[in-house]
């Protein structure tokens, strides 16, 4: 079963590299935004804020230096009083320009500002801001009164705008205080963002490269595997038909590997089925020849040795001497029937017919077989045992082929068991096969003669023409299917004939 084919393979290593590279550029883009926004805060609005607030602290430093110098000269120089005044009231006006620049700016950042930058705002500096702001407006009427005064101000009341001044001051130190660290807040955020950002692209990076290894081994493999199929391929070509592609891959070098064992399998047995069909040819001619040689022959002695019977019938021999010639020529008789019967045999697999094909029910075919063979094998205390699985399986045969095939086995079976013994025939289906199994309890074949059982005039047997089981084989095939054979020594030997099941079963 294919998991993912090449192209499929080779396409989603490319999709996961796109995609992952996208991603990679697609994160740096949004940490490289997001640090360009918080530094454009940085520098439109903290940056201004601080600078605004140092000029507010300047100018508030400058009024409280001049209150000081107002105090010091109380009691001495008008004019000096009357241009302190001046210079009071130029600061105050100066702080409060300062001032509603840093109102401003405040105000302006509220309005754009969310979460925790809002926050920080309301809390840290609208609190501050707006306690500045009454603080200058409740001094204001105070001042005005210092302004046109034109006798001498009390020192009391100097002395205590010099305190609320310095109470502003403490205000706006703190704001500068608060401002500053939001500003180191802000960078350091800023620096943690972009080493933030430059350790996720490495990591990024690092996972790309990772994954572009993976693909590349993934999708290279496969085309390493394509020598051996192009080894085994001219090993094919050369007629090396058992070379065999080691390839175990689940896609299509895996699949195609696999097709080319089978094909060279194929191709193994049919250069093996045609090496044993021309043997058979030149054994079945050289077969005929024999016997053609031979039969005339052997009708000439059997004819003789009938003649030579009667003339024995009518001789003068006394009763030992004419038995003794009639026993020699009854055994000679026999030799020459059995000779006969050989020669039959070689012209019967030289002529082998080509099968004429009809419907078959292989269950009533074989009951017939077995009522007609099961009287004389129970002779030789033989006795058969059927496991028909089903009531109908139909083939396409030839039923006088067939049945020279389940005697011949069933006469082997018999010859293996000189005792007696049982015969077991089952018929099942596999798939698209009639499958038809023939037991026996005999002797068994050696395993060394396994390979050869099917081999024309090989036979173990003292008086076996070696044609028998070559001949069920050659007819089998000849009906597309295949027989096997199954044995163990002294337990017994199991043929399995498989026929193709007629495609129409009614």
């Amino acid at each position: 079963m294919l998991l993912l084919s090449l192209p499929a393979r080779l396409f989603s290593g490319l999709a996961a590299l796109v995609i992952v590279f996208s991603g990679v550029q697609l994160y740096g883009l949004i940490g490289i935004s997001r640090t360009a926004e918080e530094f454009q805060l940085l520098k439109s609005f903290h940056l201004n804020f601080i600078f605004q607030l140092q000029s507010l602290e300047t100018s508030q430093s400058s009024l409280l230096l001049l209150l000081k110098s107002l105090t010091d000269s109380q009691g001495k120089s008008s004019r000096r009083t009357d241009l302190l005044k001046k210079w009071i009231r130029l600061t105050r006006d100066k702080r409060e320009v300062a001032f509603r620049r840093v109102n401003r700016l405040v105000k302006a950042r509220i309005q754009n500002a969310t979460g925790d930058e809002l926050s920080y705002l309301n809390s840290s500096i609208v609190t501050v801001i707006n306690g500045i702001k009454k603080d200058i407006e409740d001094l204001k009427t105070r001042f005005i009164e210092l302004y046109s005064s034109e006798n001498e101000i009390p020192q009391s009341r100097v002395k205590y705008l010099s305190r609320r001044e310095h109470v502003i001051m403490s205000k706006i130190k703190k704001l500068v205080t608060v401002s500053r660290s939001r500003i180191m807040a802000v960078a350091s955020m800023l620096e943690k963002s972009e080493q933030s950002t430059i350790d996720s692209q490495v990591i990024l990076l690092i996972f790309s490269l990772v994954l572009s290894i993976f693909v590349l081994f993934t999708t290279t493999t496969p085309m390493r595997y394509l020598k051996y199929v192009t080894q085994g391929a001219a090993k094919l070509g050369k007629g090396e038909y058992n070379a065999h592609i080691d390839v175990k891959t689940n896609d299509e070098i895996g699949a195609l590997a696999e097709e080319f064992n089978k094909m060279g399998k194929a191709l193994q047995e049919r250069e093996n089925r045609l090496i044993q069909t021309e043997r058979l040819a030149a054994a079945g001619k050289l077969a005929s020849q024999i016997a053609h040689e031979i039969r005339n022959p052997l009708a000439s002695v059997s004819f003789q040795v009938e003649i030579l019977a009667d003339m024995l019938s009518d001789s003068a021999l006394t009763g030992a001497e004419k038995k003794d010639a009639q026993d020699s020529l009854v055994a000679l008789s026999k030799e020459v029937d059995r000779l006969s019967g050989i020669t039959d045999g070689y012209l019967e697999f030289a002529r082998m017919p080509k099968p004429v094909f009809r419907k078959v029910n292989l269950i009533e075919y074989l009951t017939e077989v077995l009522d007609f063979v099961e009287g004389d094998l129970a002779l030789n205390k033989i006795t058969f045992d059927n496991e028909f699985g089903s009531t109908e399986i139909y083939v396409d045969a030839d039923e006088d082929l067939l049945k020279q095939v389940f005697l011949n086995l069933f006469r082997n079976s018999a010859d293996a068991m000189p005792e007696g013994g049982k015969i077991t025939i089952g018929i099942h289906k596999e798939e698209n096969l009639a499958v038809i199994r023939i037991s026996d309890s005999g002797e068994g074949v050696p395993e060394k003669n396994l390979s050869r059982i099917f081999d024309a005039f090989y036979t173990t047997k003292k008086h076996g023409t070696g044609l028998g089981l070559s001949l069920c084989k050659q007819i089998i095939e000849d009906h597309g299917g295949e027989i096997l054979v199954e044995s163990t020594s002294e337990v017994g030997t199991t043929f399995y004939i498989k026929l193709p099941e007629r495609a129409n079963q009614s």
